[in-house]
C-alpha cells in the first residue's frame, strides 16, 4: 500500500518518537494521542485528528513531534499557512529537525518566499549526508524561480508582455502558490489582451488569498462587461462582500450588476412576447418622433449607460479604447481584438428587435455596430 506523501514524511520521522516512553514515561499519553490522531488522518477524519493533536499539545506544549505531525495533517487538506505555523513551532523547539526543515523549505519554495526558502536549503546543505543532494536541488530551484520572477517583472516594465508571461510561467513551476506571481502573469496577459487567461490567473490568486478584494472586483468587472459572464461576475462580487460586507466598490458593483441583469431579463421577456417596440425602446431610448431630456441631451437607454461604463472600465484597466461599434479595440503590438461582449450582445439584440417591428431604418445603426 502506498502512503500519502505527508504520511510517508511522518513515517521518516517516526523513529525519533520511539525514545519517548523510554526517556520519559510521562510521555506515553502524548504518544497514544498522536497515534490516535494519525488513525483519524488515515480515515480522513481531520477534525478528530486536530482535536487529538491539540490534546497532546495540552499535555506537552513543547513536543516538537506533535507540531510536526499536525503540520502533516494540515497539508493533507492543503492548509499551507497552518502547516507552516506548526513547522515553525517544531523547529523552534528542535532547530536541527531535518524532516521539518526539509518540508518547510519545500513549502516556502511554493509560496515564493525565496530568501526564507534559501536559508532553509542552505541549513540542510550544511548538515551533509544524504540530505545534501536534496538541498542542492532545492537551492537550484529557488534560485531559478527567483531569477525568472525578476525577469518577468522587468519584461512587464518594458511592456514585453509575451516575455513576461513566459518568465512568470517558468517561475510558477516552483513557486506554484505565489499570489504575486499569478497576479503579475494576469496583469501581463491582460495587457496583451488575453482577457480569459488574465481572469483565470486572477482567480488563482484569489483562491490562494481570498483577502485580495481589489483583484476580486477587477475579475468581476472583466467578467461582466468584457466577457459578458454575468452570473460569474455576480458570484465574484458576492465573494468580495462575504470577506468584507462594508466594501463599498464591491457593494456598488453588485447593485449595478443586478440592475443591468434585471433590465436585460425584462427586455428579453418583452421580446419573447413579441413586444419588439418596447424592447427596443428600453435598450436604445428610441422614440418616434425623437425626444430629448430636460437638459437637451438625447435620452439614454440601457445600451448608452453600459457603453459609458465600458469606456470607463477600459480606461481604468488599461484596455485601450473599446471603439464601441467597431468590433473592439486593436492592440498595435499584438493585433488582438478586445471585444466588450456585453455591449456587443446588446447591439445584436437591438438589431433583432428593430427588425422585429419593421423599423429597419432605425436598426441599421445597431446592426452595423453588432457586425
Amino acid at each position: 500500500m502506498r502512503l500519502h506523501p505527508t504520511l510517508a514524511l511522518c513515517a521518516v520521522a517516526w523513529s525519533s518518537t520511539q525514545v519517548w516512553a523510554r526517556d520519559d514515561p510521562s510521555r506515553d499519553q502524548v504518544q497514544i494521542l498522536t497515534e490516535k490522531a494519525q488513525e483519524y488522518m488515515a480515515a480522513k477524519d481531520y477534525g478528530a485528528a486536530y482535536d487529538s493533536f491539540q490534546e497532546a499539545l495540552n499535555v506537552d506544549p513543547d513536543n516538537y513531534m506533535t507540531y510536526f505531525y499536525r503540520a502533516a495533517a494540515y497539508l493533507r487538506e492543503r492548509r499551507t499557512t497552518a502547516a507552516l505555523v506548526d513547522l515553525d513551532q517544531a523547529l523552534k523547539r528542535k532547530q536541527d529537525f531535518e524532516p521539518a526543515l526539509r518540508q518547510r523549505a519545500k513549502l516556502l519554495n511554493k509560496r515564493g518566499a525565496f530568501k526564507a526558502a534559501r536559508d532553509d536549503w542552505e541549513t540542510l546543505e550544511a548538515m551533509g549526508g544524504q540530505v545534501q543532494e536534496t538541498a542542492q536541488q532545492g537551492l537550484d530551484k529557488v534560485n531559478q524561480a527567483e531569477r525568472a520572477y525578476q525577469q518577468a517583472q522587468q519584461a512587464r516594465d518594458d511592456q514585453k508582455y509575451a516575455e513576461c508571461v513566459q518568465f512568470a510561467t517558468a517561475a510558477l513551476k516552483t513557486a506554484s502558490e505565489m499570489v504575486n506571481l499569478y497576479q503579475l502573469r494576469g496583469d501581463c496577459q491582460r495587457s496583451a489582451r488575453d482577457i480569459h487567461q488574465a481572469v483565470a490567473d486572477y482567480g488563482r490568486a484569489i483562491r490562494l488569498d481570498p483577502t485580495q478584494l481589489d483583484i476580486q472586483l477587477q475579475v468581476a468587472q472583466l467578467r461582466f462587461y468584457v466577457l459578458n459572464q454575468q452570473d460569474e461576475a455576480l458570484a465574484a462580487v458576492k465573494e468580495c462582500l462575504r470577506s468584507d460586507p462594508e466594501h463599498k466598490p464591491c457593494s456598488k458593483a453588485f447593485k449595478r450588476f443586478k440592475k443591468i441583469k434585471k433590465a436585460v431579463k425584462e427586455i428579453e421577456t418583452d421580446a419573447s412576447k413579441k413586444k419588439f417596440n418596447t424592447a427596443a425602446k428600453k435598450l436604445t431610448a428610441f422614440h418616434q418622433p425623437a425626444k430629448t431630456s430636460d437638459d437637451g441631451a438625447p435620452p439614454q437607454g440601457l445600451i448608452q449607460e453600459v457603453e459609458e461604463e465600458t469606456v470607463t472600465l477600459y480606461r481604468d484597466w488599461d484596455l485601450g479604447d473599446p471603439q464601441l461599434g467597431s468590433a473592439g479595440t486593436t492592440n498595435e503590438a499584438t493585433e488582438t481584438l478586445v471585444v466588450p461582449e456585453l455591449v456587443a450582445d446588446l447591439y445584436h439584440k437591438s438589431c433583432q428587435y428593430f427588425a422585429g417591428f419593421k423599423k429597419h431604418q432605425y436598426g441599421i445603426e445597431w446592426c452595423d455596430k453588432a457586425l
